[in-house]
């Protein structure tokens, strides 16, 4: 897939950027923003693009299977990590673990109405920061896990490269989330369409979706929903 890359000091948001000119961009263009503003993160949680991240939105408007996409975009993700030297695993459905702590974020939005439809795959990496505050005990960064500052456009080139083997190599993509899969074996809660629900993550089918063992032994096979660790009292 060829990715004209389309780069910018600042904008609000690159999912927004690409949502508000899909009939101007083409299929795998990515914008990119060295300052993001107002960038959001799942379920409306904000993410901005300080210093030493790496902010930015791939434009698809061919892909019969979007519930795949933020699973091939961490694997794509931790396939590029590896190329730094680090272990990194993934948290379904779409975070990069480096060292227990979240290292990057996906963010995949559908624009449904004509005249274009496409997905919009955003992507916050911390790569170079050297601290977070205190409100986010769970962030880490490549700078952190001892790989120094790191080139963004270095990095975001690699990374389209290892999107792209992702894309054409789905079936080992997902053979490798399920290998590399933080929650499994742990106790988990579980946002699954508004309704609160816990159990124990047993595995990623080869589909890519999560299986949550309750507490009646039964396993429920969750399609997506925003999964965290189970604190206990």
């Amino acid at each position: 897939m060829v990715h004209d890359i389309r780069a910018f000091a600042s904008l609000p948001s690159t999912n927004l950027y690409a949502k508000q000119n899909l009939p101007q961009l083409k299929d795998g263009e990515v914008i990119w923003a060295k300052e993001q503003t107002q960038g959001r993160g799942r379920l409306g949680r904000k993410w901005d693009g300080e210093e030493g991240a790496l902010c930015f939105s791939l434009v698809l408007k061919r892909f019969p299977n979007p519930e795949l996409l933020p699973l091939l975009t961490g694997v794509a993700l931790a396939w590029t990590s590896e190329g730094y030297g680090l272990s990194p695993l993934l948290k379904w459905p779409n975070d990069l673990i480096l060292g227990s702590k979240k290292a990057a974020g996906i963010l995949v939005e559908g624009v449904y109405e004509a005249p274009c439809r496409a997905y919009v795959v955003g992507v916050g990496v911390n790569l170079s920061q050297k601290a977070f505050p205190t409100t986010l005990p769970n962030a880490t960064s490549f700078y952190l896990q001892g790989k120094g500052s790191i080139d963004p456009s270095s990095f975001l080139e690699s990374f389209l490269a290892q999107f792209d083997r992702a894309m054409e190599e789905q079936s080992s993509a997902l053979a490798y989330l399920r290998s590399h899969d933080f929650l499994l074996g742990q106790e988990i809660t579980l946002d699954y369409y508004g309704e609160g629900i816990h159990g124990k993550e047993v595995g990623i089918d080869g589909q890519g979706k999560l299986l949550l063992q309750k507490d009646d032994g039964s396993i429920q096979t969750i399609s997506s929903g925003e999964a965290s660790l189970l604190r206990k009292r």
